[in-house]
């Protein structure tokens, strides 16, 4: 999954920093991160293929959307843009399509501050605010 939006170092980078090691106990490099995704069939990371598909990280999908990370990152936390994070302290991965939903873009909307208007409801009470105070009542 991470090699949809990153190279092989920046896959080594992001294991290591979350302290996940080799089967042997090593650090990742970029070349056991080349071997393992050969053994396993897994495609490395290509900047076409991953513009082609859609997938982005983050900052990228935040950019796109014209919304900050933080904001982002609360429509993924509450479900209304789909995301995944293979490692719990790795990068997120999103695509496109996923910030294209009909929940996602009303969500990213209202955040940009569209608003839609409101429905008329029978049951709510009118404030009435026609009564007059006199001087120095309140």
């Amino acid at each position: 999954m991470l090699s949809r939006i990153q190279n092989d170092e920046q896959i080594a980078g992001v294991l290591n920093r979350a302290q996940l090691r080799t089967a042997y106990g090593n650090y990742w490099t970029r070349a056991i991160v080349t071997s393992l995704r050969f053994n396993h069939g897994i495609e490395c990371h290509d900047p076409k293929r991953q513009a082609a598909e859609g997938w982005l990280n983050l900052s990228q999908a935040a950019r796109l959307a014209g919304v900050t990370n933080r904001t982002l990152r609360l429509a993924i936390d509450r479900g209304d843009v789909s995301a995944e994070r293979p490692i719990p302290s790795g990068p997120w991965v999103l695509n496109k399509q996923a910030l294209q939903s009909e929940v996602a873009t009303r969500c990213l909307e209202k955040a940009l501050g569209k608003s839609y208007p409101t429905v008329p409801n029978s049951s709510q009470t009118l404030l009435d605010l026609s009564t007059t105070y006199p001087k120095g009542a309140l």
